[in-house]
């Protein structure tokens, strides 16, 4: 009887174990915590690109390097407004990007979202990119979580869980470069505000 108390509680403890880690956010700094575009509905018009120092950011943010951890709101125009834009509107739109890894992009005919990161395949021998995707709604904001810890990516859309995603290696994140929100002469047409990096 007393064995199987213990058993019952050693699974107890794994199980917990488990989901522990599976659902951990990286702890919130108040700061180091960065707000870019705080309350600030941003218009992407098509010439619209802002870069912040890559170097800078992660000396602020990132404690340790497995993780990454991002909001921001997003309200995409309908399609009939992305048709007369004058870069072609049928392709990936770049929202946020670190530099080279990892990226969100915009696409404005499938009203998706997509996640790409790089990793070193030891197969290839080479850099590969993972993306993964998810729907959002047009003609309204969305609230996208985004937490990339070890190998998994975690997204979030109105502080539901709705998608979890996992890399095949570990993913590779740019040290250096820029944080860049937008890209001339290719966005979406659209709105941004509250993008944070904890």
């Amino acid at each position: 009887m007393i064995f199987e108390f213990n058993y019952v509680i050693i699974i107890i403890i794994i199980i917990s174990a488990f989901l522990l880690y599976y659902n951990r956010t990286v702890f919130i700094d108040n700061n180091t915590k960065i707000v870019l575009l705080n309350n600030q509905e941003t218009i992407l018009t098509q010439d619209y690109e802002v870069k912040y120092n890559l170097q800078e950011i992660n000396q602020r943010i990132f404690k340790c390097n497995n993780h990454i951890n991002l909001t921001f709101s997003i309200y995409p125009f309908s399609i009939e407004n992305n048709v007369g834009w004058k870069s072609q509107y049928d392709s990936n739109k770049p929202i946020i990007m670190f530099e080279t890894s990892p990226t969100i992009h915009y696409n404005v005919v499938k009203s998706i979202i997509i996640i790409a990161v790089k990793y070193n395949d030891p197969a290839k021998d080479e850099y590969s990119i993972y993306e993964t995707d998810f729907p959002i709604l047009q003609q309204k904001w969305s609230i996208i979580t985004i937490s990339i810890v070890d190998t998994y990516i975690k997204i979030y859309v109105n502080g539901v869980v709705f998608k979890i995603a996992k890399v095949p290696y570990m993913p590779i994140y740019s040290s250096s470069g820029n944080f860049i929100i937008g890209q001339k002469n290719n966005n979406f047409q659209g709105k941004l505000k509250n993008i944070v990096l904890l």
